[in-house]
């Protein structure tokens, strides 16, 4: 089946007005809902990492000595997506602070998969298959199929096991070679690669990520 990722991230250069890169800058996001916040300092380049972060909206700071803070505000993160953020510093006093409000809207420039997410509502509310098999919604992204119930003998059972898994192939490739991950883990029958080794209810599940890639 397709890689579930659970987090994405932010990543930039960070300039000074004319343009040079400046080094040793505190960056850090904070998630807008949680608060859970997260550090980097930009290296010799001026680029900064800011990796392992859970989707959200959140609010990037930059600070550098002989510089006037940075606040970006609504800076969107999505699950296995790089947003790249560059920022340019203005030179002033710590007390000069400049908020820049982002946009919401990221366009993945950083990796060529393609990525389709799959919400919580539309997971209960769409129809799925007689085993209320999650994997089904899947199959709305784009180059994502499955032959089961109608080629192979699956799936053929109500239990949550790896006889109601899909048999999936994106992108013309054999499904072997797909993995699934379920809260980060992977999930995948020893004797049938192809499937799932546990599908959880269709109630549980929060949100369903497909990427694939060429």
């Amino acid at each position: 089946m397709t890689a579930q990722i659970l987090y994405g991230s932010v990543t930039g250069t960070i300039t000074d007005q004319t343009g040079a890169v400046v080094p040793a800058v505190q960056v850090s996001a904070t998630n807008d809902a949680t608060g859970l916040k997260r550090q980097a300092t930009t290296d010799a380049a001026g680029i900064f990492r800011l990796l392992d972060l859970p989707q959200g909206a959140y609010t990037i700071e930059a600070t550098a000595a002989g510089f006037r803070p940075l606040k970006k505000t609504n800076v969107a993160v999505v699950i296995g997506q790089v947003n790249a953020q560059d920022l340019q510093l203005t030179v002033g006093t710590a007390g000069q602070e400049i908020t820049v409000e982002g946009s919401i809207a990221v366009l993945q420039t950083q990796k060529a998969d393609v990525h389709t997410e799959i919400t919580a509502h539309a997971i209960q509310n769409l129809p799925l298959n007689v085993y209320r098999n999650f994997q089904a919604v899947t199959l709305l992204a784009p180059g994502v199929f499955s032959v089961s119930a109608i080629a192979d003998s699956y799936p053929n059972g109500l239990a949550s096991g790896p006889e109601r898994s899909l048999s999936i192939y994106s992108n013309g490739l054999p499904s072997r070679i797909n993995n699934t991950r379920i809260d980060g883990a992977t999930s995948l029958n020893a004797w049938l690669p192809d499937h799932v080794l546990i599908v959880p209810p269709q109630e549980t599940i929060q949100e369903v990520n497909v990427q694939t890639a060429t």
